[in-house]
């Protein structure tokens, strides 16, 4: 291993949020977390509902081809939309969405609208190079 490198196996810290953050999440009591993960088909679906779906899946689910698992059979959905642009047209617009602290404290904020149009300079790059969906 190279020196870089190995310094992260002896690391011993722990660094815990700032108050606000556990103040502000989303999950609060790990333990019911974790009692409620233990039926998973339900939980998921349960974390599944919080997005917008262009097709609902037909099943949570298939196990039939083991160790190839899949979840949420024939269901589509668009991340990006659901983590940015679906908020643009919504008071969340000019909301923080990222909010970034380094070790040093320095931090850097982008709204979701300032992540949109960040996420579609992107894209637009990578298309400018001809990299495509895929």
């Amino acid at each position: 291993m190279s020196k870089d490198t190995s310094v992260l196996l002896e690391e011993k810290r722990v660094f815990k949020p700032h108050y606000t953050v556990v103040e502000e999440a989303h999950i609060k009591n790990w333990e019911a977390e974790l009692e409620k993960g233990k039926d998973h088909e339900n939980y998921w679906a349960e974390k599944a509902e919080r997005f917008e779906w262009f097709r609902k899946w037909d099943r949570v689910l298939d196990e039939s081809n083991r160790p190839f698992y899949r979840w949420f059979v024939n269901g589509k959905i668009n991340m990006t939309y659901n983590a940015v642009d679906r908020w643009l047209d919504t008071d969340k617009r000019n909301q923080v969405a990222i909010l970034y602290v380094n070790e040093r404290g320095d931090e850097r904020k982008l709204t979701y609208y300032e992540l949109y149009r960040e996420v579609n300079r992107t894209a637009n790059t990578l298309k400018s190079l001809g990299i495509k969906k895929g």
